[in-house]
């Protein structure tokens, strides 16, 4: 068994922290991970990193700065990362691997990240379409994982939002309310809620 990650962009900060971090708890023998990474924004400009996050042979972190007074400058080959997905184009794919393998989640979606886009505002399961921002992609998400018997998660937001946790989840909980979602759902906690 893994204690799978899920992690909500493809930016360099998270290849750095994120990836990194897991990376070398893994080589300590920790029991986290590995990570599947999402690419959440439409658009061809990060597509690219899709490939080249999961190579088995890893990808370069380059550490430079000072450690006890030294400097240093290290180059890192990161291995956590096992899949990467386009939530665009793999959407079935992403929906499987959160609902039935996801114990964390991590999000680094951006400023704009937690918008949510006016077809957004309501919900068709039947139609197929794939939410276009980012707390919509989230909320179906976390149907699915209700809807196949998911067990809760941690999920960590990243975003440079103040008290990025509240508000993502009073965005997620205002959603849910306007897809109407059922009251079981709501009820054990499925939308996010946090403490205070």
């Amino acid at each position: 068994m893994t204690r799978r990650i899920i992690q909500f962009g493809t930016s360099r900060f998270l290849q750095a922290h994120v990836d990194l971090f897991v990376h070398e708890a893994r080589l300590a023998g920790q029991e986290i991970g590995p990570i599947a990474v999402i690419k959440t924004t439409a658009g061809a400009e990060r597509s690219g990193r899709i490939p080249a996050i999961c190579r088995a042979e890893g990808f370069p972190v380059h550490i430079r700065g000072y450690r006890e007074g030294e400097l240093v400058h290290e180059r890192i080959t990161v291995r956590s990362v096992d899949r990467a997905y386009d939530a665009g184009v793999d959407w079935p794919k992403v929906v499987d691997v959160f609902a039935t393998e996801a114990e964390i989640a991590v999000s680094n979606v951006g400023d704009l990240g937690y918008e949510v886009s006016s077809q957004d505002r309501v919900f068709d399961a039947t139609a197929g379409r794939v939410p276009a921002s980012f707390p919509a992609k989230l909320l179906a998400l976390l149907m699915a994982r209700h809807e196949a018997g998911g067990r809760p998660l941690l999920f960590l937001p990243a975003e440079l939002v103040a008290a990025n946790g509240h508000v993502l989840s009073r965005i997620i909980t205002e959603l849910a309310g306007q897809w109407r979602t059922t009251e079981a759902f709501r009820e054990l906690g499925c939308v996010c809620r946090l403490p205070g």
